[in-house]
């Protein structure tokens, strides 16, 4: 409510219970929704190898109870996934939810699989054989990662904008963005200011401009 009242000119309809509701049920219907989140988090976020070694770090078994938590923890990351199925769905970076408590399962796994070849304790042979299965997965894999690693056409203005903002905006300026993603400039440009949309033109794209001036903003980008 206070974003919404802080920014009327920005869509924060993402903030709403109704809309996400509706969103939700729409999404968890979509086969192409599963398909987005199977690639985020496969090629983008823990890539083949990490989800291996999450994997083997979920089933170890626990050595002290305090290590429940880190389950709790992760449980809680996916039940925030289910209850914001269009901003996973939408921004990749959304998967940082799970990312920090993720990495603690992988670092396991991997100690594990480590510490069980020391002992010979599933023996050598099948350990190589993973690792080996593992490495043909990630080959497979990798042509479909390329993209999450590389700025998109469209998109590149985005960067470029803001490192032009960089040099000529003071670092305490406000700023007005209205470029592609307003808020990704914001972001990478490391200013502080309101992401607008101008879908309105004329006297109403005037009005909203002299409001934010009027609220201290000194750059339109």
């Amino acid at each position: 409510r206070y974003l919404q009242q802080s920014g009327p000119h920005y869509n924060f309809s993402h903030f709403d219970l109704a809309h996400n509701l509706k969103r939700m049920a729409l999404m968890y219907g979509s086969a192409e929704f599963y398909k987005i989140l199977y690639r985020g988090a496969l090629d983008y976020v823990l890539t083949p190898i990490g989800v291996t070694l999450l994997l083997v770090g979920l089933i170890l078994k626990q050595e002290r109870l305090a290590q429940r938590l880190f389950y709790y923890w992760f449980a809680a990351a996916l039940v925030c996934l289910l209850l914001l199925p269009e901003q996973f769905g939408r921004h990749s970076y959304y998967h940082i939810h799970y990312l920090p408590v993720a990495a603690v399962f992988m670092a396991r796994g991997f100690w594990g699989v480590v510490d069980r070849c020391k002992a010979d304790a599933w023996g050598a042979k099948p350990c190589l054989l993973a690792f080996a299965l593992g490495g043909s997965f990630v080959i497979l894999c990798a042509r479909y990662a390329i993209p999450f690693y590389t700025i998109p056409h469209q998109k590149s203005r985005v960067i470029q904008s803001s490192e032009i903002v960089k040099r000529v905006v003071s670092k305490n300026a406000l700023i007005i963005s209205s470029v592609d993603s307003p808020a990704s400039l914001l972001y990478y440009a490391d200013r502080r200011g309101w992401p607008v949309d101008f879908s309105d033109k004329g006297e109403k794209a005037f009005l909203m401009l002299e409001s934010l001036r009027k609220q201290g903003a000194q750059y339109l980008v």
